[in-house]
């Protein structure tokens, strides 16, 4: 064999080695990536949202039908008022604190909300939470923006948009939107702010129509008598 066919053949067989280096690190990857996707389907908790009206009281339940904790859990619950139903200006006079009257910049004529935040460190596998929302009046919508972690510190989060189409005070509110249908991996977004126009997330990874119902809220410590619990609010119980 000559010098020159021995260098071809060296340098095929290196050509060779490293296409199979490099479709075992491939196949490396994806059965790492696979591995962990597997892993994090098995630690999902299934958390589930539902509101009801009770003698003209309306409480929001969430259940946890997993066996699996979830962590760092935001609840965000923003019931929206027509004016067609109850005008601002009737909302303001019955249900509004007087020294807080002036912080409401809702025109005449449009809708508008109130909005009430809750935080749980953790929730607790096979466990359900009641929580008393604050409803002067009955509406006819109420938005539940729900974030969480897994034990992995995959972060989710999932807008619910329930309705009551008749106002009726002794009802369970109808599920009619769920946004992300299917619980999908996203970065933690944070609503804790006063204004909510310049809230920077994709529109086709959220609900636009909770984003512009958030403009037009106002927070519930508004109203007379309010809870102002945040942390750990609601009433525990056993699935």
């Amino acid at each position: 064999m000559s010098v020159t066919e021995c260098d071809f053949q060296k340098k095929n067989s290196n050509a060779v080695d490293a296409v199979d280096l490099n479709k075992l690190y491939q196949t490396l990857s994806d059965n790492f990536t696979l591995s962990q996707e597997h892993l994090r389907i098995a630690c999902f908790p299934t958390l589930c949202c539902a509101v009801e009206a009770v003698g003209g009281s309306v409480s929001l339940n969430i259940s946890n039908l997993s066996s699996h904790a979830a962590y760092s859990v935001e609840v965000l619950s923003v019931i929206n008022y027509s004016a067609d139903d109850i005008p601002i200006s009737d909302f303001i006079e019955k249900y509004v604190d007087e020294k807080y009257r002036s912080k409401i910049s809702v025109v005449e004529g449009e809708d508008y909300g109130v909005l009430q935040s809750m935080e749980y460190c953790m929730f607790p596998p096979k466990k359900a939470l009641n929580i008393a929302l604050e409803m002067s009046a009955i509406s006819d919508c109420v938005y539940v923006f729900l974030q969480f972690r897994d034990i992995l510190g995959n972060n989710y989060y999932q807008v619910f948009w329930f309705f009551n189409q008749h106002l009726e005070p002794d009802y369970t509110f109808k599920l009619g939107a769920l946004t992300p249908a299917i619980p999908t991996v996203m970065e933690r977004v944070s609503l804790r702010t006063d204004k909510f126009d310049n809230i920077n997330i994709a529109v086709d990874s959220f609900d636009s129509d909770f984003l512009d119902t958030l403009k037009i809220s106002f927070p519930c410590h508004f109203l007379r008598g309010s809870v102002r619990d945040i942390e750990d609010r609601g009433r525990w119980q056993d699935i």
